[in-house]
């Protein structure tokens, strides 16, 4: 998939969290998902997780492939690529083979670039440890 290309076109996409909509638990799909609405927990698939502008996450995340317009708070595992866009924020550490942080993106965490990333393991007893304060991680994980 080259920059730029929109892989979210209204026919690719298989399922959309609209704005509005909160959602906790563990998403898990296959094909291209968009949310633009509040979704905490986890995220699972092979695929593609479109994050639109106005979307909150605070998620663990392991993907084929992130784009993301909006707000995430987590780890980040991608297969294949990230791509952090515009005026987006990412709070957490991610892996990834390929990185694409547009300007005026924000991203705080650490980046391990690597060709086959190992699949995101959840955190001890399945929440985030996200410090509220600075909206960064409150420690480290092992």
């Amino acid at each position: 998939m080259a920059k730029g290309e929109n892989v979210a076109r209204r026919d690719d996409v298989k399922a959309f969290l609209g704005a509005g909509t909160e959602f906790k638990g563990v998403l898990s799909f296959q094909g291209v998902v968009r949310i633009d609405g509040y979704l905490e927990g986890e995220v699972l698939t092979q695929d593609t997780l479109v994050v639109g502008p106005g979307a909150e996450l605070k998620a663990e995340i392991s993907v084929g492939t992130l784009i993301t317009e909006g707000h995430i708070s987590g780890n980040v595992t991608a297969q294949d690529r990230i791509e952090i866009r515009g005026k987006s924020r990412l709070l957490g550490n991610i892996m990834t083979p390929v990185l694409f942080v547009e300007e005026g993106a924000i991203f705080e965490g650490s980046c391990k670039m690597t060709n086959t990333p190992p699949p995101l393991e959840p955190a001890p007893g399945g929440h985030l440890d996200i410090d509220e304060e600075t909206g960064g991680e409150g420690g480290a994980r092992t």
